[in-house]
């Protein structure tokens, strides 16, 4: 299992809530297209980073099967952009986002004693203080306060 494959969800996750925050109608979501991009750019990444994760033996055992709409809602920004319900969308970034989040925590929690994910979020820490994300490091690190607690 490659470090690599450790670098996941924790950026995407947390960038579609703060994203999303003040959002409270799908009617606003579709209007805000800055906000409409960004966050299907985001929903983009996390279902590829869910694909791989659904690829990896390692966590098979703790995969919830409707992680598989993630990577199948990806599949349609990319390939069916302009056929995209938004109210769908909305419904999944309102509702789906948090709850996954809270399962990958969940999954993260069962790995803690892996040194490769202590290695990640390090490393994940190290770049995103290269790129100034100032915000995302802070809700990286109360993530590791989380899983490793």
């Amino acid at each position: 299992m490659s470090i690599k494959f450790y670098d996941f969800w924790w950026p995407y996750t947390d960038k579609i809530k703060r994203m999303m925050h003040g959002v409270d109608s799908a009617e606003l979501f579709i209007e805000n297209e800055c906000v409409f991009d960004a966050v299907m750019r985001e929903l983009e990444l996390l279902g590829e980073a869910t694909n791989q994760l659904l690829k990896g033996e390692k966590f098979q055992p703790f995969v919830n099967v409707e992680w598989r709409k993630i990577v199948d809602l990806r599949n349609v920004i990319i390939h069916e952009y302009f056929g995209i319900d938004a109210m769908v969308v909305f419904g999944a970034v309102r509702y789906n986002v948090p709850e996954f989040e809270r399962e990958i925590i969940r999954l993260a929690r069962e790995f803690k004693d892996d040194v490769l994910l202590k290695i990640a979020f390090e490393d994940s820490k190290k770049m995103l203080l290269r790129m100034y994300r100032r915000e995302s490091i802070q809700y990286l690190e109360k993530i590791e306060k989380i899983v490793f607690n």
